[in-house]
């Protein structure tokens, strides 16, 4: 019996594309998808861990006050900072301090991949194309 494999595409070609594609993954659909999750996380107030009571009164005598107890969500701007680019991800640079934390202050890891099965078909979809091509 004898079996035989035909492909109608070139091996090299496709791993000559392939780092390209991969790149192209990570900064445009990967950044975009971690961006949106990351925001949204902020946002619902599950940042753990909480804020200290000391960080709430510090906050209510800020002027103008500031009422909310959501940690890394005190003026919006770090969760409105994050953004996709075309090097990857986007932030205020003291978002990377919050994220592995900093002297006394705790991590408060906020970047987040919720919509795992959504990338993974993108990447898919990249594969495909490249191989086409």
């Amino acid at each position: 019996m004898k079996i035989e494999i035909k492909a109608n595409f070139d091996f090299g070609k496709m791993a000559n594309a392939l780092p390209k594609v991969i790149d192209k993954f990570l900064t445009e659909s990967y950044a975009d998808v971690v961006a949106e999750d990351s925001r949204k996380f902020i946002k619902s107030g599950q940042v753990l861990p909480e804020l200290e009571p000391a960080t709430i009164r510090r906050r209510k005598r800020n002027n103008p006050p500031i009422t909310g107890t959501d940690p890394l969500h005190a003026t919006g701007a770090l969760v409105n900072s994050i953004q996709k680019s075309k090097d990857g991800l986007r932030m205020k640079s003291y978002g990377t301090l919050h994220q592995e934390g900093f002297k006394n202050v705790p991590a408060r890891p906020f970047l987040q991949v919720n919509n795992l099965s959504n990338i993974e078909s993108k990447f898919h979809n990249a594969l495909r194309v490249a191989r086409k091509k």
